[in-house]
């Protein structure tokens, strides 16, 4: 009997991190299997959920790289039959009701203030008045749809322009949005920074910075004492995608004594040290110190 495991892919057909991802998958077991969650369709009756002629509930997990091309409503639903394979006992990386907190972005926001994560200025409303008094107060604010991703249905309205005109602009976004989600516009330095985690664990950080600022050649900076064979793993996950990924140069390890003083045209950093000193460290000011 094989004890390769059967992991199947959750993406879209075609795009490249997906098709990488099941690559890497296949090489590692053996197996592969790429699923369409749009070709997918569960039977309640005999608690199956097939994808073509597979049935994903005698898989021994899924990894879960792109649930759906773009966010909506429809995305959750295709969540919730993930739920149906988990019951049947397989592992879905990242579990399904994980990702139904994230899909929706005013649950996510909750979720995350309430957990005492800081974000900018917040206000979530469905009345225009409500809103009004919003881009008052915030002089500059970003409405953002609840599903939607890479900034798609996103506009800025300013304070700066006619009553008649500000209201109406409101009322435009509302009809796609009965529930608005504003926040105030704040100035970006061009880069990011992201958390890594796996199993709960901390990995480590990474700030991504654009290659649209001039002048920017972007690369790694790993700020370490030794690196565990996970973080190795990742880093090396990183250098093998760096030109897909903005990245230039390879990662270069520093120690954690050595002092880097970091201005806006710095590279992106990775920092092991945990995600508090990282986050304290990393907002990306106009100047940044890491020690």
């Amino acid at each position: 009997m094989s004890t390769t495991p059967r992991i199947g892919v959750i993406g879209i057909p075609g795009k490249w991190s997906t098709e990488t991802l099941a690559d890497a998958v296949e090489r590692e077991t053996g197996f592969r299997l790429l699923v369409d969650m749009a070709d997918v369709h569960l039977d309640l009756q005999q608690n199956t959920l097939y994808a073509g002629t597979t049935n994903l509930c005698e898989l021994d997990a899924l990894i879960v790289k792109k649930i759906s091309a773009v966010y909506s409503p429809n995305t959750l639903d295709r969540l919730e039959l993930l739920r149906v394979a988990e019951q049947a006992g397989v592992r879905v990386f990242s579990p399904a009701q994980s990702m139904l907190r994230l899909i929706d972005r005013l649950s996510c926001t909750v979720t995350l203030r309430n957990a005492d994560i800081p974000m900018p200025d917040t206000w979530v409303t469905g009345d225009v008045d409500s809103a009004i008094e919003a881009v008052q107060r915030y002089s500059s604010a970003v409405f953002k749809p609840l599903y939607s991703t890479k900034a798609r249905g996103m506009c800025i309205i300013d304070a700066d322009q006619p009553d008649t005109e500000l209201e109406q602009a409101i009322r435009d976004f509302k009809k796609e949005n009965p529930m608005m989600y504003i926040q105030r516009k704040i100035e970006l330095p061009g880069q990011d920074l992201g958390l890594v985690f796996l199993a709960g664990r901390y990995l480590g950080s990474y700030a991504r910075v654009s290659q649209n600022i001039p002048g920017i050649q972007p690369f790694i900076v790993v700020v370490a004492t030794s690196l565990t064979l996970r973080q190795r793993r990742w880093l090396s996950w990183l250098d093998g995608h760096r030109h897909c990924s903005g990245w230039i140069s390879p990662p270069l390890i520093l120690p954690k004594r050595i002092t880097a003083r970091l201005s806006l045209k710095s590279p992106p950093l990775v920092d092991f040290r945990g995600p508090k000193r990282a986050l304290e460290s990393m907002p990306l000011h106009s100047m940044l110190s890491m020690y």
